[in-house]
């Protein structure tokens, strides 16, 4: 899906890399909806486009409309098993009732002689008019019928197409026991074969085993001709090509082909290749092959027909109706209006942001486990994005959502206690979620959710200090001292813990010596709480100027060994990825490099980073990489950032989807948390995610039922921005960002 993007530098002195131009256009795959009530049947078989018209062959007859816009139109009452463009802004269509050239205006003409024929295909004919293809033979047609071929004797006549240079190729079913396949009740097992037009016959094709080993008879079951004379055959097995003589090639799930089994073939003028498959569309565009499936995609996932637009989407007749996927030009800039957008329209309640569920085309936002740490990424988004373009919107939405984190501790009535959530009596478009909930002894109209985590701790201190430097006026800075001093003495007071409203500390709220050197119970954590206590330290000590939050540092430091403890984060066996900690960790990292200049301190919190992102560098995410970029000054994979967040998809909901049986996906043998892949798959093909999420997950979903806020991308996105390893404009110079 990636495509490409101008490639820029920063201006001199600016911090060292390799941008990109968020200004630069990429083109943005998109479901379009033109599945209306007006079409005449969800059961489509057929579909063309031919000028500015698109035509549907449903089994309630053929229908048609603009291709920019309106209705479906019923133009003829036959069912067509073929719809072609006729190369003059119209189209052959091959029907239950004989085969017909459908006008531009709409009007369906029955191809003179051929009235009362059983169509099963048609295609243009080089010289003019059409081959119209029976069961049992072949018909040139031009104004009348010119010529007849019939079928080699026990044979069913398939598909037909032409080349440039006039060879016509044929797809045919050699049946066995001699019977037809229109007789019913009788057992029909079928042999494929490719056949050429030689001589005035009919004749098999003289095939050899393809390139891998296989012959290519018995199992053809789609074909089509490409503009170069390539002949593209679909099988169970994959596709095969040929160029019509005798070499042939193969390509599968090894070469990338997302689903084998193919069942139609539409190459596209801008060189693109469409096959569909009882699983969904597969397209080929640039080397690389993308999956198309799922209701974020389509109306149905079996593909009879495609009709390519020539613009990198095409039309698809499905079993649930058509489909359309457009792939339009359009910038970074753009892609974050619409997250924007998304945002601020479902997801922001009260500055806090989280996930929404959606019925009846209504929406209820979630007070969720973590409203303090989802918050606290998105204003961070909203920081950077203020820091790049001084948008008086952006410092709102950020000054909003700020005040919000900051109620999470003002309502629990505990000095330096934040809640999970806060939820005010009355609120509407809204769902609570479970746990432990406490009404508020500062403001009785308000519950609050305890046994606050790390997870949120690590969004507090996380979001603090940007919001301090970047956005923060003279009197949101002091008020934003008075709230790290509240929330770093909590932690001080009670020996590096987090103490709930019971008077316990919370389940994960453990950063003490005791606990992470000497509890077992604690060794998988040992590595990330201790990277955050001594983050949250760097951070109180930078924003209040407080000796004693330094203080406290080195001795965790030198006394509890709680940086040489970071040099375990993963590597301690047998524990498996914990992507969330995966996010907290690359926040913690943030934090306290933004503030850490001690170069001895520095080599041990860079060495653990570095192992860090290197394990997690193949998953193209996008956050750690511009944290990693954004920290260190090194090369941070620049060109695999922009590629998941052109592949992000535009639509956030979490729709259903399935990829553990694709062809091209290897299944890791190691995995003991469900059906996990062995490389990561495009992000537009995947369940919507956050950071925290498995990108190595090959199943999952909803059916569309909640919906994600777009800070994910936002966050990334403007913290690239902000650093300039992702530039607004096209300034060339040099760099090495990479």
């Amino acid at each position: 899906m990636l495509t490409t993007i101008t490639a820029i530098s920063a201006a001199p002195g600016a911090h060292s890399g390799d941008p990109m131009a968020a200004s630069a256009q990429f083109r943005q795959d998109l479901r379009s909806d033109v599945n209306d009530a007006s079409l005449p049947s969800k059961d489509v078989r057929a579909i063309a486009v031919a000028g500015a018209t698109v035509w549907a062959g449903t089994s309630a007859g053929i229908a048609s409309r603009s291709v920019e816009g309106g209705q479906w139109t019923l133009r003829s009452p036959a069912v067509a098993a073929r719809i072609a463009p006729d190369g003059k802004a119209g189209a052959w269509a091959a029907t239950d009732r004989g085969f017909l050239h459908l006008a531009p205006n709409g009007d369906a003409t029955p191809l003179a002689g051929l009235e009362k024929a059983a169509g099963v295909w048609i295609a243009p004919a080089k010289e003019g008019g059409a081959w119209c293809l029976e069961a049992q033979r072949l018909l040139r047609w031009d104004g009348a019928i010119k010529a007849a071929f019939p079928a080699p004797e026990g044979m069913e006549l398939d598909w037909v197409a032409e080349d440039a240079a006039g060879r016509v190729f044929l797809g045919a079913r050699l049946i066995a026991g001699g019977y037809s396949s229109g007789e019913r009740g009788v057992a029909v097992s079928y042999i494929r074969q490719l056949l050429k037009l030689d001589g005035g016959r009919l004749q098999p094709h003289n095939s050899i085993a393809n390139s891998r080993g296989r012959s290519v008879d018995d199992e053809l079951l789609a074909g089509a001709i490409d503009g170069s004379g390539l002949i593209w055959i679909g099988t169970p097995d994959g596709l095969n090509l040929t160029d019509g003589d005798s070499w042939w090639s193969a390509l599968d799930g090894r070469d990338g082909l997302p689903s084998n089994d193919t069942r139609c073939i539409a190459p596209g003028v801008d060189g693109t290749l469409w096959t569909g498959t009882p699983a969904g569309a597969c397209r080929l565009k640039e080397g690389r092959w993308s999956l198309f499936r799922g209701k974020r995609w389509l109306p149905g996932d079996d593909i009879r027909a495609i009709a390519p637009d020539g613009r990198g989407g095409a039309w698809l007749a499905t079993g649930d109706g058509v489909g359309r996927i457009v792939s339009t030009p359009i910038t970074l800039q753009q892609k974050a209006a619409h997250f924007e957008e998304i945002t601020l329209a479902r997801h922001n309640r009260n500055g806090y942001i989280t996930i929404s569920r959606m019925t009846d085309g209504d929406y209820a936002v979630e007070a969720s486990d973590n409203d303090g740490l989802w918050s606290a990424v998105y204003c961070a988004a909203e920081c950077f994005r203020y820091a790049v373009t001084k948008e008086p919107t952006a410092r709102d939405l950020a000054r909003r959502s700020m005040q919000a984190i900051m109620d999470l501790e003002r309502l629990t009535g505990v000095s330096g206690l934040p809640a999970r959530a806060v939820l005010r009596d009355g609120e509407t478009h809204v769902w609570q979620s479970q746990g432990h909930w406490h009404r508020s002894s500062v403001n009785p109209s308000y519950q609050w959710k305890g046994d606050t985590s790390s997870d949120e701790l690590d969004g507090h201190f996380f979001i603090c200090p940007i919001y301090y430097d970047l956005v923060a006026d003279d009197a949101e800075k002091a008020e934003l001292r008075a709230y790290v001093r509240r929330l770093t003495d909590h932690l001080l007071s009670h020996n590096y813990r987090l103490f709930d409203v019971t008077g316990q500390p919370t389940r994960w709220g453990i950063f003490n010596p005791e606990s992470l050197n000497d509890d077992l119970s604690w060794e998988e954590n040992r590595a990330l709480n201790s990277l955050s206590i001594l983050a949250y330290l760097k951070v109180a000590f930078h924003m209040t100027g407080d000796q004693r939050y330094q203080t406290a540092y080195e001795e965790l430091i030198h006394r509890h060994h709680y940086l040489l403890n970071t040099l375990y984060t993963k590597q301690l066996p047998p524990f498996s990825v914990n992507h969330s900690d995966d996010q907290l960790e690359f926040l913690d990292y943030y934090s306290i490099l933004q503030y850490e200049r001690n170069p001895e301190y520095r080599r041990i919190l860079l060495l653990t980073l570095e192992r860090s992102w290197q394990i997690a560098r193949p998953e193209r995410a996008a956050l750690f990489n511009v944290i990693y970029g954004a920290v260190t000054g090194h090369p941070c994979d620049v060109q695999q950032t922009l590629q998941t967040l052109t592949e992000w998809p535009w639509d956030l909901r979490h729709w259903t989807v399935k990829n553990s049986d694709r062809s091209d996906v290897r299944l890791n043998p190691d995995a003991t948390d469900g059906l996990l892949s062995q490389t990561v798959l495009p992000y537009g093909e995947r369940r919507t995610m956050q950071w925290s999420d498995n990108p190595y997950a090959l199943d999952g979903g909803d059916d569309g039922k909640t919906e994600y806020d777009g800070t994910a991308w936002l966050l990334p996105y403007w913290m690239a921005r902000h650093w300039r390893i992702i530039e607004s404009d096209s300034t060339l110079a040099r760099g090495n960002r990479g």
